[in-house]
């Protein structure tokens, strides 16, 4: 793999160690490596997205916005807290949005639950409830409060929270 910043040889994939993507050969935080040709390798080292809304409506919304944005990312989706909390294990998302009001938990407590398992995923609380207590809670939870409607600039506030280095 070659380093999309300076062609060197690139090891920086996101591991526990390096949550953040850091590139060994640029040191750039959020650096992926070029295009390999191995369609199973070039998955594996997409930054991936996982949506999680209950309205379809507002998941085809954010994928698109995100597309527009970040051609290059994986995006999975997710309908519930519950099924979040169920994918995360597995699909090992780097970014995740999530709603707040939706059947079975709520975002709230997906992510609470989330966090006991991965410390290192950024998420994005995105939610029309402006209250100043579920800023609060976004903030104990570790995660970004971002006001829906789903926007370019609401989406792009998220994708600067995610690349941001920490």
């Amino acid at each position: 793999m070659q380093c999309a910043t300076v062609g060197a040889t690139c090891l920086g994939l996101t591991t526990v160690s390096n949550p953040l993507n850091q590139c060994y050969a640029c040191a750039a935080w959020g650096c992926f490596p070029q295009p390999t040709g191995d369609p199973e390798q070039e998955t594996a080292l997409k930054p991936k997205l996982l949506i999680v809304d209950d309205s379809n409506v507002s998941r085809l919304m954010i994928r698109g916005r995100i597309a527009s944005l970040q051609p290059d990312w994986e995006v999975i989706e997710a309908a519930s807290g519950d099924e979040a909390v169920a994918l995360v294990p597995t699909a090992k998302p780097d970014f995740i949005t999530m709603d707040v009001n939706m059947p079975g938990i709520t975002g709230f407590e997906a992510v609470q639950k989330i966090r006991q398992f991965d410390q290192h995923v950024k998420i994005v609380i995105l939610t029309a409830n402006i209250q100043g207590s579920s800023r609060d809670k976004a903030e104990l939870l570790a995660a970004k409060f971002v006001q829906k409607p789903v926007t370019q600039a609401s989406m792009q506030q998220a994708i600067d929270y995610f690349l941001a280095v920490p």
